[in-house]
């Protein structure tokens, strides 16, 4: 990655490489390639001075800023290792991931670092901090040096470690090493080419390193990124214009806020010629909001995670255009081998290549390898086994945890997570193909079916912005023979990192804390779809009554749907 990087420093001295915005004051912060290039090199300088290379881990943790990535790069082209953690953990699992991790230095805010002592898992690092120094750290200038030559690691020499939120079970470390990043690089690079010139608002702090090996010039949105679904339209738009941003790349929560707003007010930049959305799930819906914000720019759908990025990839345009259940993500990126398979229920050493069989019902697991796809977590046997899978030949596929099919084009479509399915009257239900069919109703705002121990046969939680819709839900329900009890929220849960994915067991306890509540409850609101007149929000005192009289049958106060 290094090399790459200084070759377009080399070729472009003069070339934006960060404009960095800050959230609240607007102040920018701006560097070149050339600029950037030579305070990673002093950068490098100072941490082979400390003994921070060869492989030495650094935790990350400071604000996004020029410094930030110059260090990111430094650290590598040193030998080192970067960790980052997100932002959004739980303090368990913060404390967890830093154990985990074993870091020998940190470099963070002043603010952040002036509690360190109450992380142990910092009590025995040096701790570099930056705008200030907090008692027992030390100034970040330490870290500055004589410039020294950024140099690629080894092949397998460790890059990156990053921790993700762990919205199910606790937070992995995903090792990516210097010849994963690299293909990372090439695939991204293959499958959503860059131009001379481009300009990319990205709200994927981590997408800023293939742009820097490419020559794009990256513009970090005046956003709490920890927040996006919570962002200033206002002052991302004014940023997009002011920087001629060309390329966008965001989460659907941050999407559908921009979406929106471009929608209300008119105010469309024109210099964007490609919008691409990932992180989580991207529904049809969402996909045709953003296709109409943005009619002359190149729309996509790019799905993978942390440990697999890109796997597959789809125009929202085509998404827009097609029937079908579940999620359309589009085929597999060249540089990736995708299988949809059954697997075993336990796993306990490695598999032959041919126990991994496609189903025979054209729905399977979703598993890729190649090149730019993680083989490891640090410190962590338990996601190894869980989300590896360790083929005999040496062969390591990842499971991306989601189920799928293929459709005759050979595209995939999400049909739901790993897990997910829900057993309704014996048969199995994959929750994105009811969740799809929910809100592509007139007034759905957003959908989940889950299972939980009140309701194991599924029960649909959704967010409606019209009353009406009520009558279509129960349509569509009925259609597809699902007999579940509807309850109205007011907003799902969705993890933290991106605040774009529903927390499906975060849902299922709510959903099922609300179930125990007893029939008479106030406040309780409940929805009930059937015969003309009780497809109305009530109280659940009052949709029993209604029940009684109507002949609906009442549930914990909850209405079921009458049987067709």
């Amino acid at each position: 990655m290094v090399s790459l990087f200084s070759a377009r420093a080399a070729a472009h001295p003069d070339r934006p490489a960060l404009v960095v915005v800050e959230p609240g004051t607007g102040t920018i912060e701006s560097v070149t390639y050339g600029e950037l290039a030579a305070r990673a090199a002093a950068i490098a300088g100072g941490l082979r001075r400390a003994g921070l290379c060869d492989q030495a881990r650094v935790l990350l943790a400071g604000p996004l800023s020029v410094d930030f990535y110059a260090l990111a790069l430094a650290l590598v082209g040193s030998g080192g290792v970067v960790v980052l953690l997100d932002g959004a953990m739980s303090r368990t699992r913060l404390l967890r991931a830093l154990r985990t991790a074993r870091v020998a230095a940190i470099v963070g805010s002043a603010p952040l670092l002036r509690r360190w002592w109450m992380i142990p898992p910092l009590w025995r690092v040096r701790r570099y901090a930056v705008g200030g120094r907090p008692h027992g750290t030390r100034p970040f200038a330490e870290l500055v040096g004589p410039a020294t030559e950024l140099r690629d690691g080894a092949p397998d020499g460790v890059a990156n470690i990053s921790f993700t939120s762990g919205s199910s079970g606790h937070a992995k470390g995903a090792v990516r090493t210097n010849a994963i990043v690299a293909a990372q690089v090439r695939a991204l690079a293959a499958e959503l080419p860059a131009r001379d010139g481009d300009v990319d608002m990205t709200a994927f702090p981590a997408a800023v390193f293939p742009n820097l090996c490419t020559g794009v010039t990256t513009v970090i949105p005046p956003v709490n990124l920890r927040e996006p679904a919570s962002i200033d339209p206002v002052a991302v738009l004014a940023s997009m214009q002011a920087h001629g941003v060309t390329t966008v790349s965001a989460a659907p929560a941050f999407a559908r806020r921009l979406a929106v707003h471009i929608h209300a007010t008119g105010t469309r930049p024109r210099s964007v010629r490609r919008v691409s959305v990932g992180g989580a799930p991207v529904s049809r819906s969402l996909c045709h909001l953003i296709v109409s914000a943005f009619p002359d720019a190149e729309t996509m759908v790019v799905y993978g995670s942390t440990e697999a990025e890109p796997v597959a990839h789809v125009s929202m345009a085509e998404v827009v255009d097609s029937a079908g259940d579940g999620l359309l993500v589009g085929r597999p990126v060249d540089a990736a081998d995708v299988a949809l398979v059954e697997l075993p229920r336990s796993i306990d050493g490695p598999l032959a290549q041919s126990a991994l069989e496609a189903t025979h019902r054209g729905v399977g697991e979703v598993i890729v390898r190649g090149a730019h796809v993680g083989r490891d977590y640090v410190g962590d046997p338990d996601a190894l086994a869980t989300n590896k899978i360790c083929i005999e030949d040496g062969t390591v596929w990842h499971r991306l945890g989601d189920v799928a099919r293929r459709d005759k084009r050979g595209r995939l479509w999400l049909l739901g997570p790993r897990g997910g399915t829900v057993v309704h009257r014996g048969t199995d239900v994959h929750p994105f193909v009811v969740e799809e069919r929910i809100r592509g109703i007139p007034g759905v705002q957003d959908a989940a079916f889950v299972a939980h121990r009140a309701a194991p046969e599924g029960e649909l939680a959704v967010v409606l912005d019209d009353e009406r819709a009520v009558t279509g839900i129960g349509a569509v329900l009925r259609e597809l023979r699902l007999d579940v009890p509807i309850r109205r929220l007011g907003a799902l849960p969705v993890d933290a990192r991106h605040n774009s994915k529903i927390d499906r067991p975060a849902l299922a306890q709510q959903l099922e804390a609300m179930v125990h509540r007893a029939v008479g409850g106030r406040g309780d609101v409940v929805h009930v779809v059937g015969p003309p007149g009780i497809g109305k929000s009530r109280t659940a005192r009052e949709a029993a009554a209604l029940a009684a009289d109507r002949g609906v049958e009442v549930v914990r106060g909850l209405l079921r749907i009458p049987r067709p």
